[in-house]
């Protein structure tokens, strides 16, 4: 076979030998790896005096072919029969040392036989051809943080570079950029972020059960709007078990952004309130909120009553009517499809009652005509919180024109876009900061234009409309043209004190050009209809700032806009992580506990003989039968059996009545201070009064040490099993002789 390479060929630097060992690699379908060597350093501390070039890098070295270079012998002891190796003892070597002068490495002897057939499509499998070098790496890595179909990607690379690489290779760079723990890289995420506020709970176990994460974007953002806030579940991390709260503040434009992101293991009362605690404990303005919208969750409206009680909560209409449609159906309410229908748009109706004469009107009619199990639903589901979904009430809280949770929803689809259920909690945190920034550029684009950009629609100028679009945002001035529109329309009049009077919220009311008492002006922050009215009554300019809130005047807005004003990026991350705190497990967290118990006790009972189990499944038994009948039991460690004479074992049976000629002695029934040992596998039966446990029945109380005053012994097993299979009021019967 010609390699291009014979004896003598000289090679400037190792630099030169690797770029012709490449070639020749790659021109024979060949690989080879060096098999001995000895760097220059090496060679000099075993005696080597004269001078070699530094760019030689070894004194000696031989490459040898992947299938040989030294005589394979294998140690196995047949443990693990499937292991394999490349060494085939493959006579292919070539040596290569540096010359007299030290100033070139030269090939002294080339071996160019092999024992074995050379195809390339096998050689271009081999681990060496199939490596990646660090550009085409750092491109896989980045397809892999972008969520990236590692079959796609293992196709890509194939084609750009034509690597034979495989899924396990691919896997094998995943592993390597995950080595750190999950909390680790979760810090090393929010780490970029600015003045990031992350706390981590954990259990007795180190397991995460709650996460709260909020950065200084958040916190400003709350600082500055704080009177709606939106809290909604948006979805569950199957893998970490941990449900996502997202809490959302309503901004100048009418937009949507997140102020604060809690994980929690549960999704019980007090897991909220510990997530509510956190965000209050960490945002001073939080009193200043004043309505909190949800979904019809028990447990979140639980949770905000108990936290956040000077908010006022709303429901989304969009979820209530939901609710509904799923609650009332054909099958569980047993009614024809058009009774459904009819119940849902009466419902439907109720919902968007303006007034509560005009819903007490609507709630007879839905009474008289619909079914007697619908009405008794609505009646039990719905009207004790009519106050929460019904727009005449709604409308006197803060909701800036919106009723529904319909722009949380918005931005929820766009994280679960993003965030897939199935995501570790690094993967998570990580798409969680990369959407959050992506929605902060969308949110200053959409400000940019707001400021840069002029409609259209021209009003005069100097006209009240052409002053207000120049001083308001496009989001409040929607409502303000529609407050001056219908400010046309209002009727007034004058009191005995000279004062203007109008209808307000079905009273009369004196209103001024400053401020007003309607809902409008109370919940908005803007200027409504009768005020509007009073200016044009008092010949006053219809045109004025007072008593609109500070979000809605767009200098305030450009002024405090986060693209204005860039932070100085000195706040340090802060990084919590905690012990959980001690709380009343659910019953669910019941169950779980004890099943992870229960399946390593059903596997200990399985192992050994039948004797064993026989001996296992008894103890388990009993241990049922004594919860079975309410009573209490304590499970000491016996002796091991090997240093008990198995045919003279005795097991005692004590009982002790209330009038017990000793019953201080009775009393005493923790093992660690009894004076008397008993033999092992005593069960002694005591009345709970005797122990001050509040029980009135009897328990049975199993220790291998116990003390008592008087007992009968019986030398069997079958005796001690007779007497516990029946009730404790007839032991007495069965003992005989008592103290």
């Amino acid at each position: 076979m010609s390699l291009g390479l014979s004896e003598k060929d000289e090679f400037g630097s190792f630099r030169e030998l690797q770029s012709r060992i490449s070639e020749l690699e790659k021109d024979n379908s060949l690989s080879l790896y060096i098999r001995d060597s000895r760097t220059i350093e090496a060679a000099r501390k075993k005696g080597l005096k004269r001078e070699i070039e530094g760019s030689l890098v070894y004194y000696f070295l031989r490459f040898a072919c992947y299938h040989g270079g030294r005589r394979f012998q294998s140690r196995s002891t047949g443990s693990r029969p499937n292991q394999s190796t490349y060494q085939m003892e493959c006579p292919f070597c070539i040596w290569i040392k540096a010359n007299a002068a030290g100033t070139k490495l030269v090939i002294t002897k080339i071996e160019a036989t092999h024992n074995h057939e050379i195809i390339k499509a096998v050689v271009d499998s081999l681990p060496k051809r199939r490596r990646l070098d660090e550009r085409e790496r750092s491109d896989v890595i980045h397809m892999l943080d972008r969520h990236c179909n590692k079959w796609l990607i293992k196709q890509r690379v194939l084609r750009q570079t034509g690597k034979n690489i495989t899924l396990r290779d691919i896997h094998n760079i995943a592993y390597r950029i995950q080595r750190k723990s999950d909390l680790q890289q979760i810090e090393d995420i929010v780490a970029d972020c600015t003045g990031p506020d992350l706390e981590i709970t954990t259990n007795d176990d180190g397991k995460v059960n709650g996460i709260f994460f909020q950065d200084d974007e958040m916190k400003q953002f709350f600082r500055k709007y704080p009177e709606l806030v939106v809290l909604d579940a948006t979805c569950k991390l199957k893998n970490a078990c941990l449900a996502l709260y997202v809490m959302m503040c309503v901004g100048p434009n009418g937009e949507l952004e997140i102020i604060a992101v809690f994980l929690t293991a549960s999704k019980d009362v007090h897991s909220l309130c510990a997530g509510l605690q956190l965000f209050k404990a960490k945002n001073e303005t939080w009193s200043d909120i004043r309505t909190v919208m949800t979904d019809k969750g028990t447990t979140e409206r639980d949770a905000i009553r108990q936290e956040l009680s000077q908010a006022a909560q709303l429901l989304s209409i969009f979820h209530v009517l939901c609710a509904v449609g799923k609650d009332i159906t054909t099958a569980k309410m047993s009614i024809s499809r058009q009774q459904r229908l009819s119940a849902l748009k009466a419902i439907q109706s109720i919902a968007y009652a303006s007034t509560e004469l005009q819903y007490n009107h609507l709630r007879d009619c839905f009474h008289i005509s619909m079914p007697e199990n619908v009405v008794r639903y609505f009646e039990v589901n719905w009207h004790p919180v009519r106050f929460e979904w019904v727009r005449c009430w709604q409308q006197e809280n803060v909701t800036f024109g919106d009723r529904t949770n319909s722009r949380l929803e918005s931005v929820n689809r766009r994280l679960k876009a993003i965030v897939r259920a199935d995501s570790s909690l690094p993967v998570f945190f990580k798409d969680l900061v990369a959407t959050v920034g992506c929605m902060r550029h969308e949110r200053d684009h959409g400000f940019v234009n707001a400021v840069e950009k002029v409609s259209i629609k021209q009003f005069p100028a100097g006209s009240v409309e052409a002053q207000f679009c120049s001083s308001v945002t496009s989001f409040a001035l929607k409502f303000v043209l529609d407050q001056l529109d219908l400010s046309n329309s209002v009727e007034f009049g004058i009191d005995n004190d000279k004062n203007l009077t109008s209808v307000v919220n079905g009273q009369v009311e004196n209103i001024s050009a400053d401020q007003c008492v309607c809902t409008f002006s109370c919940t908005m922050g803007l200027p409504c209809r009768h005020m509007f009215a009073a200016r044009r009554a008092c010949d006053l300019p219809l045109f004025s700032l007072e008593g609109i809130w500070p979000r809605w005047l767009k200098q305030s807005v450009i002024e405090s806009h986060r693209i204005l004003h860039t932070s100085a990026g000195d706040s340090k991350p802060v990084v919590l992580i905690l012990p959980k705190s001690t709380k009343p497990l659910t019953t669910s967290e019941k169950f779980k506990k004890c099943n992870e118990v229960v399946e390593r006790l059903t596997e200990l009972a399985c192992e050994g003989g039948t004797d064993q189990f026989t001996e296992r499944y008894s103890v388990l038994m009993k241990l049922k039968k004594i919860w079975e009948d309410g009573d209490f039991a304590s499970v000491s460690i016996l002796p091991h059996e090997s240093s008990m004479d198995s045919t003279a074992r005795s097991y005692s049976v004590t009982t002790c009545a209330a009038d017990c000629s000793s019953p201080e002695s009775c009393s005493v029934v923790d093992t660690g201070e009894t004076d008397t040992e008993m033999p092992a596998g005593t069960i002694t039966v005591i009345p709970a009064e005797q122990i001050d446990t509040g029980v009135a029945m009897p328990y049975l109380f199993i220790s291998p040490l116990t003390y008592a005053p008087s007992c009968e012994i019986y030398e069997s097993v079958s005796a001690i099993e007779e007497i516990c299979e029946i009730s404790v009021d007839n032991l007495e019967a069965q003992l005989g002789k008592r103290s």
